[in-house]
């Protein structure tokens, strides 16, 4: 292959790459140009150094920046989730491709985030309230269960200090 037709299949194959549902990856070079958008194909090709989130980021230099300086590293900015058009906070990881100069990201929306956080919460408490009222009604158990024969020993042990104090006495 030569070294466009290459670049071509891996961008190519990377579009379709998703995880956890509709996490996606993209890839920018260093300029930054969008080489590849799953979601914004009308991205692919387009500068995107004068791009900036709602809040004034230049996201795709960001992007850029912190690859030139570490290699890698995690960017958060807004954008929109895929077939929505209000932007919402978002934590990405990104990694230069060091042979081609390309930024390869993906990143997480914060609010799914949060909502799996919650739900690991409420999971924990539903297993908390499960083990604690399963030990709650074994304690009970137990309880009832030796009060019994407890009361009993107590009973024979009180009649039996009766008897000697009355033959003492």
């Amino acid at each position: 292959l030569t070294p466009e037709e290459a670049k071509k299949r891996a961008a190519l194959r990377t579009k379709s790459l998703r995880y956890s549902g509709q996490e996606y990856f993209w890839i920018n070079d260093l300029t930054p140009t969008m080489i590849m958008h799953p979601f914004k194909p009308e991205l692919d090709g387009k500068d995107l150094s004068e791009s900036k989130d709602p809040e004034g980021r230049y996201l795709f230099r960001e992007f850029v920046k912190v690859c030139r300086e570490k290699g890698d590293g995690f960017v958060d900015y807004l954008w929109p989730k895929p077939g929505e058009s209000k932007p919402v906070p978002k934590f990405s990881y990104v990694k230069l491709y060091q042979p081609w100069g390309w930024v390869v990201g993906s990143g997480v929306y914060v609010d799914d985030i949060k909502s799996d956080l919650a739900k690991i919460r409420y999971l924990f408490l539903a297993i908390i309230f499960v083990f604690g009222s399963a030990g709650l009604l074994i304690t009970w158990w137990i309880t009832r269960s030796t009060a019994g024969p407890i009361n009993k020993a107590v009973e024979g042990l009180t009649s039996s200090t009766d008897h000697i104090t009355d033959a003492v006495g």
